[in-house]
């Protein structure tokens, strides 16, 4: 089966705040339109969320904002390695993240 994905997922791990419930999830990949978050936790799909995006190395957060477009359960049925979590689709972001996604691609 054809990936659909308009954006190469890369596999990096940095973490997420999810605003405003603090909820603080590891990356499972990035990519230029979004990311996939690791977590037992899961917004409904179609919600708007704000983000703090901690880059690899970074001692600030990077302000993004995002709709939850997909979940995933965990290892129901599935590779051992699937983890639980849930995409977001990109639909704000700075400057300073673009170009720390621009990195995950050297």
């Amino acid at each position: 089966m054809a990936e659909k994905r308009a954006a190469v997922r890369k596999k990096v791990r940095w973490s997420v705040r999810v605003m405003p419930s603090k909820l603080l999830c590891p990356t499972q990949d990035v990519s230029e339109n979004g990311m996939f978050l690791i977590s037992s936790k899961a917004f409904p799909i179609g919600t708007h969320l704000e983000l703090l995006v901690y880059p690899r190395g970074a001692q600030e957060g990077i302000a993004a904002e995002g709709i939850v477009c997909r979940h995933k359960r965990g290892n129901v049925g599935m590779v051992s390695s699937a983890r639980p979590g849930f995409a977001i689709e990109l639909i704000n972001i700075s400057s300073e993240l673009e170009e720390a996604i621009k990195t995950i691609y050297r």
